[in-house]
C-alpha cells in the first residue's frame, strides 16, 4: 500500500512550496556543493513524523563489527531509528545524529547489521513453527536474502557468505577460494552492503513502520560489471548503470 507523505519547504523568495512524497517513488535533489541539500534532507527528517522517515547522512562511517551479539528485533530497531537500543523519539537527535543532524558522521552499520539478523532470525523461527503445522509451505524470503541476491548481480566474482551473527565474502575459486571478514570487505562491497541492507520496501518494514526514506548519499555509487563502451561512443554520453538506477532507495540526493 502507497503511503503519502506532505509537507512544506520554504523558499529563498520567502514563499512556500508544498512537497509530496510516495513511498516506493524516487525523489532526485540535484544541485551544487553547499545549495542545502542536506539541510533539505534535515528539515524533511523534522518536518514529517519522527517514524515516517529514515534519513541516512552522506556523512558517514562504514566501520562494521565482526562480533556482535544478537538483540530483540525491536531492540535492534530502536537501535537504528534512534542510535540506542531503549530509544524513542526524543532520543534520537542525540543518540543518532550528536545533536549536529547536518554535520555529524553517522556510524550505524552495526545498528543495521543487528536488525537484519534480528529480523531473519525471527522469520526463521516463525517458519519452523508454521512448517511443523503445515510442511508444504514456502520458505519465506528476508531482507538478507534479497540483499545476498543483489549483492550476486552487482558483484558476481564475490560471494556474500551470511552466518549466525557475522557476514563473510569469498573470492573465486581461483584464488583459493579464500573468505574474509565483513571488516575486511572494500569500500564499495561496504557500501554496497549498506544501502541494499534497507531495502526497497518500506524502510524498515521487517519492524512494521510504514516509512519513507530521506537519503543523504551524494557520490555514493555500486557499478555492476559490464563492457565498455565501443570506440564511436562519446564517453559523456555513456554512464554504467548503478545501483541506484536498478535499485534505488526512496529518495537520494544525487551527485
Amino acid at each position: 500500500m502507497t503511503t503519502a507523505f506532505s509537507c512544506t519547504v520554504p523558499q529563498p523568495d520567502g514563499g512556500n512550496q508544498n512537497l509530496d512524497i510516495e513511498t516506493g517513488r524516487s525523489i532526485i535533489i540535484i544541485g551544487a556543493n553547499g545549495s542545502g541539500k542536506t539541510r533539505l534532507g534535515v528539515y524533511l527528517e523534522n518536518a514529517l513524523t519522527a517514524q515516517s522517515v529514515h534519513r541516512i547522512s552522506a556523512q558517514k562511517s562504514l566501520a562494521l563489527n565482526d562480533n556482535l551479539s544478537i538483540i530483540s528485533l525491536e531492540r535492534a530497531n530502536n537501535l537504528l531509528w534512534y542510535g540506542t537500543p531503549d530509544g524513542s523519539d526524543v532520543h534520537k537527535p542525540g543518540n543518532r545524529w550528536g545533536g549536529k543532524p547536518a554535520t555529524f558522521p553517522l556510524s550505524d552499520f552495526d545498528a543495521l547489521l543487528q536488525t537484519l539478523f534480528a529480523a531473519h532470525n525471527r522469520i526463521a523461527s516463525q517458519h519452523l513453527e508454521e512448517r511443523r503445522v503445515r510442511p508444504d509451505i514456502l520458505v519465506p524470503t528476508t531482507q538478507l536474502d534479497r540483499l545476498k541476491t543483489i549483492w550476486s548481480e552487482l558483484l558476481p566474482h564475490r560471494t556474500l557468505e551470511v552466518h549466525e551473527a557475522s557476514i563473510k565474502v569469498r573470492s573465486p575459486q581461483g584464488h583459493n577460494g579464500a573468505s574474509y571478514a565483513g571488516s575486511e570487505m572494500s569500500d564499495g562491497e561496504r557500501a554496497i552492503f549498506y544501502m541494499r541492507g534497507f531495502g526497497r520496501n518500506k524502510s524498515l518494514d521487517w519492524a512494521g513502520n510504514t516509512a519513507g526514506d530521506a537519503v543523504n548519499c551524494s557520490g555514493n555509487h555500486g557499478y555492476r560489471p559490464s563492457s565498455p563502451p565501443s570506440p564511436s561512443f562519446k564517453r559523456d554520453e555513456w554512464r554504467p548503470p548503478d545501483l541506484f538506477t536498478r535499485y534505488g532507495p526512496f529518495s537520494h540526493e544525487s551527485l
